[in-house]
């Protein structure tokens, strides 16, 4: 296919060639501009619409309609030289076909995976649990990552998804019911950007707004339509688009925040929520929702955090216990980048990289050393500037900025990373792991992303392309 693109690249430029030969200098321009515009378009298409498979080669023909368009309005009379800069700029155009196919990062940014293993959830081909962070060993780069209650899942950098460890109800979305020690591709979908992992099922998010789902349907989690309990592929969410976020919020129930911040629901028909995607809420510029099922915290892009629901902990963070069905701002909290709920205790970090908690600090959910509760939101105490926070049901995850992870509760499992199975209520640090950028955990798991090293490979690629169009307009335009 690529060949066959780059031969008809090859052939629209000579054919240019003799065009500009050919015709006169009033119709060179209006050609070129007719070019132009459906360069602008076919750009448009390749860039927001097509899948990314195919997007190298179409914006490789719209550059280079793009250039030709330029050449004709510019140039009355061409010479050799200007013929072969056009060839040059043609030839730097097939390099766009491959862009969407090199690695941008080397293979040292990896997904790491630690604690339970029973179904293949670290990911390194064995069953064997671990207290330290296992690296998945795969030469996929990685973007984005999730992890449910017995799977994990990532996003590519092609933007495909894969998934591994428990495939009960084909929560793996590979077609298959096989459980797997090791990433498989997940099928039917593509350019993805955000994905979600449950304990039944999962979710993706298209870069155009669609959500996918997969896995159980008993309770219509996956699509109201469907009478088939169970889908080993993902399956298209029809009654809503243009979402923004997503969340399985439950093993029954999904969150979508649609564009303009309205929040969707929808599963669970057992607790009287509809099978179909109805609106919950709508609070402006909302960006991020969590919950479960009698409480929701939520963060709008302004940092302002929003919370209803149950408050018998606190966990509204007004200073009471009052239960409230409207979405009331924490009125203490500003500025803050990041939310998080463990049971009912509430975590938020702001700008400054200070973490802030409040609800019920019985079990030591705050990480501050401390078994008090509070119905106020109050600091917690770190030496280190906070990047990012992950909670689970039983532990935490923060990230701090200086691309370090580190975790508190319970360690049964080895689920905190650092080595041994003993629980803590205070942060410790995960020494065998650095450069970290993204964090998940789960019931009895906690994963993180490591960044890569930028490929040699890509920065040569994009040397050589920046070259050859300098010198293939100086040359055409010269």
């Amino acid at each position: 296919m690529i060949l066959q693109i780059i031969g008809l690249l090859f052939i629209l430029a000579l054919i240019s060639i003799l065009i500009v030969h050919k015709i006169q200098d009033k119709a060179k321009q209006i050609i070129g501009v007719i070019t132009a515009v459906i360069s602008f378009i076919i750009l448009f298409i390749g860039i927001n619409v097509l899948p990314i498979e195919i997007r190298g080669i179409i914006i490789a023909m719209g550059a280079y309609l793009l250039f030709i368009s330029l050449y004709f309005i510019i140039r009355k009379n061409s010479s050799i030289t200007n013929n072969l800069g056009l060839l040059i700029i043609g030839v730097s155009a097939l390099f766009t076909i491959f862009f969407y196919h090199i690695p941008i990062h080397n293979n040292d940014g990896k997904i790491f995976v630690w604690g339970d293993n029973y179904y293949g959830q670290l990911g390194n081909n064995t069953l064997l649990n671990s207290n330290i962070p296992i690296p998945i060993d795969s030469n996929i780069g990685f973007t984005d990552i999730s992890i449910g209650t017995s799977h994990c899942m990532a996003i590519d950098t092609n933007g495909s998804v894969w998934a591994w460890g428990d495939n009960s109800y084909g929560k793996l979305g590979n077609g298959t019911w096989n459980n797997s020690t090791i990433p498989v591709k997940v099928k039917n979908i593509s350019d993805i950007t955000k994905i979600s992992a449950g304990e039944w099922h999962s979710l993706a998010l298209e870069h155009n707004g669609i959500i996918w789902a997969w896995g159980n349907n008993y309770f219509g989690q996956i699509d109201g339509d469907a009478l088939i309990d169970y889908h080993s592929i993902p399956v298209k969410v029809k009654a809503i688009a243009n979402i923004i976020n997503i969340k399985c919020a439950d093993f029954t129930y999904n969150y979508a925040i649609h564009e303009n911040g309205s929040v969707w629901k929808w599963g669970d028909n057992v607790s009287f929520i509809p099978r179909y995607p109805v609106q919950l809420i709508y609070i402006p510029n909302l960006i991020d929702i969590l919950g479960n099922r009698d409480f929701q915290l939520a963060l709008d892009k302004d940092g302002v955090v929003w919370a209803w629901g149950n408050n018998t902990y606190g966990q509204i963070g007004d200073g009471t216990t009052d239960n409230t069905n409207i979405p009331k701002k924490v009125s203490s909290l500003k500025d803050i980048k990041k939310i998080s709920i463990r049971n009912h205790a509430c975590f938020a970090v702001d700008s400054n990289g200070i973490l802030w908690a409040w609800g019920d600090n019985g079990n030591g959910e705050f990480g501050n050393g401390n078994y008090i509760s509070s119905n106020l939101p109050i600091p917690i105490t770190n030496s280190f500037k906070i990047e990012s926070i992950e909670s689970s049901v039983y532990h935490t995850l923060i990230l701090d900025t200086n691309g370090h992870a580190w975790a508190w509760g319970n360690n049964k499992d080895g689920e905190l990373g650092n080595g041994t199975n003993i629980d803590s209520i205070i942060p410790v640090k995960i020494d065998s792991i650095h450069s970290i950028t993204k964090i998940s955990a789960s019931l009895y798991n906690s994963m993180a992303l490591q960044e890569g090293t930028t490929s040699i490979i890509f920065i040569v690629f994009v040397v050589i392309y920046i070259c050859l169009i300098i010198i293939g307009m100086f040359l055409a335009f010269v």
